[in-house]
């Protein structure tokens, strides 16, 4: 299960389509609250989140709150301004990835590929030392 957070419809849209082989389901949210929202209401493998959003909250913060409150859920951050010590920051607050945008599309998809496979990893060793 996969959320996408972006301020632009048309690359939800873009990556929604074509991320739909990928994953069972797809949701979509415009900002930080509306994906906080869903992240109370459902369950999410992964996201990938924009770090620039509307509202008083941004992706680098959206990292961190999932870090904290959600450590399954692997982020990938996505970016059009994207600068070397943005994607150490984001990293550093737990990010799984930063990639900038255009998205090259196979590149988002084995990035989702493997950001799922590490959530299964960590999900089993949680229940391992369970």
């Amino acid at each position: 299960r996969l959320l996408i957070v972006d301020d632009e419809p048309h690359i939800r849209g873009g990556l929604q389509r074509g991320l739909k082989n990928e994953v069972d389901s797809i949701e979509t949210a415009g900002d930080v609250n509306s994906a906080l929202d869903l992240l109370e209401s459902k369950e999410f493998d992964a996201i990938i989140a924009d770090v620039r959003l509307p509202g008083d909250r941004d992706g680098m913060e959206l990292v961190k709150i999932v870090a904290q409150r959600y450590p399954r859920i692997t982020v990938i951050v996505i970016t059009a301004h994207g600068t070397v010590e943005m994607a150490v920051e984001a990293m550093r607050q737990g990010a799984f990835d930063f990639i900038t945008k255009p998205v090259d599309l196979d590149l988002i998809r084995q990035q989702v590929r493997r950001a799922l496979e590490q959530g299964k990893l960590r999900a089993e060793n949680h229940e391992l030392r369970s």
